[in-house]
């Protein structure tokens, strides 16, 4: 192994608005300190990143050259095609290690399903990670009959991104569980991180109204912003509060219709993208925050960890990875109770602002120690010191599935149990990668 590990990094970088990019771009300077990184990119103008060195491919084209001499390839993936598409491209043709952002992957293949070849392809994964249900569902949704929120939950392709993966890494958990039970491939937990330098959080104390309430991110249907609208409409104290929404909206015309019909035009403002100065100023002005998820695309949420770095206390929804966080650093909302739950933190807030206080500022402390960035730079290199061992059983496994196809053509499946640990056993003494 040489002194210095040889890496390379697929990530989208800002200034594209996704937190991944944001995560990729405080996490990468730190592990270009103790590796030789090349982060690949499909991106004119991308962020700088310290010694990393910042590189341009072509998904039709991979740079098969330095990704095979390298000692190991991390593939960033989260739910959004339009960030992902061409990584995901490279992925299917050189192994590397997968990394998990969401362990929700319905939206991202339903987006790659928009052209024929696209449509093929994404029937054939749901039938293999799904079965009958999965292709039927599928079906569905490509007639036009089905929804892609309607196959969110129970047809989450998780592992649609690990057809030729070395490995996965999740941020979450109970998705490192989940995932061990599915794959036999190594499955690592890495808790996401934020580079949190540089950000002046303000000393928070009990202010006096209006209470400034904010929503900022990418704001699809699962984030319940119609909820939070209808909450603060019902709350008595309405009075007392604003609404901030920053980042760009699915449904603007809905929003800001339902807006108008509650009569909130004059405490909801929706500002749309801003620049991320703008936003931070936002964050450090604000009072509380509304992070809802709901359902969930198993993330581990980048925008908490923002918000906890200005120490901004916020409302989560309880389940996946929010549902595990320390009940003394958010504030949950039970997505079968979402209104009257929203309802009761609101009229709390006013005279109760010392605990959400509280609950801020331990949040700030969780973010500047399990989710610094020079921790999970330290947990990629050590992922990446098993590098060979890993291709090694990728290899394995992919002989294994060879011998198991090839003894059904000879053998037959009544033939295939006499022959399969023989089989087994040699393919693990083959490449020193025992496969149970």
């Amino acid at each position: 192994m040489p002194a210095r590990l040889r890496l390379n990094v697929f990530t989208p970088l800002p200034p594209q608005m996704t937190d991944i990019g944001g995560h990729s771009a405080g996490m990468l300077p730190h592990l270009a300190e103790h590796a030789d990184v090349i982060v690949w990119t499909t991106q004119a103008s991308p962020a700088a990143l310290g010694r990393a060195t910042v590189r341009l491919y072509a998904a039709a084209d991979p740079p098969y050259a330095a990704l095979n001499a390298a000692d190991a390839t991390f593939y960033n993936f989260g739910n959004n095609a339009q960030f992902h598409r061409d990584i995901f491209q490279v992925a299917s043709q050189v192994p590397g290690i997968a990394i998990l952002h969401d362990l929700n992957l319905q939206h991202f293949f339903a987006g790659l399903a928009q052209s024929q070849p696209g449509q093929q392809a994404y029937l054939q994964r749901m039938r293999r990670y799904h079965g009958p249900a999965g292709g039927a569902a599928a079906e569905r949704f490509l007639a036009g009959e089905a929804a892609v929120t309607d196959l969110v939950e129970k047809y989450p392709l998780s592992l649609g991104v690990s057809a030729r993966a070395l490995a996965v890494i999740t941020h979450n958990e109970a998705g490192l569980r989940a995932l061990q039970a599915e794959t036999r491939l190594p499955v690592y937990y890495v808790p996401l991180s934020l580079d949190g330098a540089g950000v002046a959080a303000p000393r928070r104390e009990p202010a006096r109204p209006p209470f400034r309430l904010i929503v900022f991110g990418h704001i699809g249907s699962n984030r319940r912003l119609p909820s939070v609208l209808r909450a603060l409409t019902a709350l008595p104290t309405r009075a007392l509060f604003t609404l901030d929404v920053y980042g760009a909206l699915e449904e603007q015309a809905d929003t800001e219709r339902l807006i108008g019909q509650l009569g909130l035009r004059d405490q909801v403002v929706l500002h749309g993208y801003v620049p991320a100065a703008e936003l931070a100023q936002a964050l450090a002005g604000a009072h509380l925050a509304i992070n809802l998820r709901y359902p969930t695309m198993g993330e581990a949420s980048g925008s908490q960890l923002r918000l906890w770095t200005y120490g901004l206390p916020s409302l989560v929804t309880r389940t996946g990875w929010y549902a595990a966080l320390p009940e003394d650093a958010v504030m949950f909302v039970d997505p079968e109770d979402e209104h009257a739950g929203l309802l009761r933190h609101l009229a709390a807030f006013p005279d109760g602002q010392s605990r959400f206080i509280a609950a801020g500022q331990r949040g700030q402390r969780i973010a500047a120690t399990v989710h610094a960035p020079e921790a999970y730079a330290g947990a990629l290199l050590r992922i990446a010191e098993e590098g060979a061992a890993l291709h090694r059983r990728r290899g394995a496994i992919d002989l294994a599935h060879a011998s198991a196809h090839r003894g059904l053509q000879v053998a037959g499946a009544p033939g295939l149990p006499g022959i399969a640990p023989a089989a087994a056993r040699a393919i693990s003494e083959l490449f020193g990668a025992p496969l149970g």
